[in-house]
């Protein structure tokens, strides 16, 4: 069992060194140059009103990763990363659902992923939850992806 808690800035050096993992630089736009002190910033210009969490085990609050919602203009964009020590326990799945819940009562009329096209895991994560492929197109981030939407 998951649930989200606020990100604070002692919480920087563990995002910082979990996003060293080469799974997660492979399939996000972190870089390896991330460094505590420019995500302490970023933590401290999140508001009550952001969409990002920590993703916590729900009994005993150890960190299990980082999930986060871009809504604009009526659709939202889910985004998310588990560290290598929770992956394989359904961490992803609950964080998706509970992203995708978050995004409608935030007030998206739409819900997409846009998942790399050789992320297998993140794809059956989206398939689990009730995502379908949409398009294929080329990130200039990410490169060659795959949008999926919620519901068709």
């Amino acid at each position: 069992m998951i649930t989200f808690r606020r990100w604070t800035e002692a919480d920087a050096a563990w995002y910082v060194e979990q996003a060293k993992d080469p799974e997660i630089l492979r399939w996000t736009t972190d870089g390896p140059d991330l460094t505590v002190e420019f995500l302490r910033g970023r933590i401290a210009e999140l508001t009550e009103e952001s969409l990002a969490w920590l993703i916590v085990d729900a009994e005993t609050g150890e960190r299990l990763g980082n999930a986060a919602v871009d809504v604009k203009g009526g659709l939202a964009e889910p985004s998310y990363w588990v560290a290598s020590s929770a992956r394989g326990r359904g961490v992803a799945t609950a964080a998706l659902l509970e992203m995708c819940a978050r995004a409608r009562a935030a007030g998206a009329e739409r819900v997409e992923v846009i998942i790399h096209r050789d992320n297998a895991a993140s794809a059956r994560v989206a398939g689990k939850v009730g995502f379908t492929e949409v398009e294929s197109f080329d990130n200039p981030k990410l490169g060659p992806c795959v949008r999926y939407r919620l519901g068709g």
